[in-house]
């Protein structure tokens, strides 16, 4: 039984592998949200074991945005950039949220505004 074990736990990580070399992908989400005064994005690009992304924020005292890349030597950031924007967020009751996807050549966008929303508890 022993050996079975240490087969199949062979054999899972070499199918795990190959999945992972054959991998591929590419995504981009964002939320653009002038209501609550911040934005999100993350967008990600896969090539077998490699990797790359970006993802970034803002909150209404700093954009934020980090670069990194994942492969056979890990995870790392490789570009950092923190950028101040304000002093705090700017509550707009009347603004809008736009929102986007795009995944394996498809997209999705739609916008919700501000007098949509339940009140806020701010």
């Amino acid at each position: 039984p022993v050996e079975e074990i240490q087969t199949q736990q062979h054999f899972d990580a070499q199918k795990f592998r190959e999945q992972a070399e054959n991998a591929r992908y590419s995504f981009k989400a964002a939320v653009a949200d002038s209501v609550n005064d911040n934005t999100q994005i993350r967008q990600e690009t896969r090539d077998g074991l490699k990797l790359r992304g970006l993802y970034s924020y803002s909150d209404g005292y700093f954009r934020r945005t980090v670069h990194y890349v994942a492969d056979e030597h890990g995870y790392r950031v490789v570009k950092e950039e923190n950028e101040p924007i304000g002093t705090g967020p700017r509550i707009n009751p009347t603004g809008k949220v736009d929102v986007s996807t795009h995944v394996a050549g498809s997209s999705l966008e739609y916008t919700i505004k501000g007098e949509n929303l339940p009140p806020s508890k701010h």
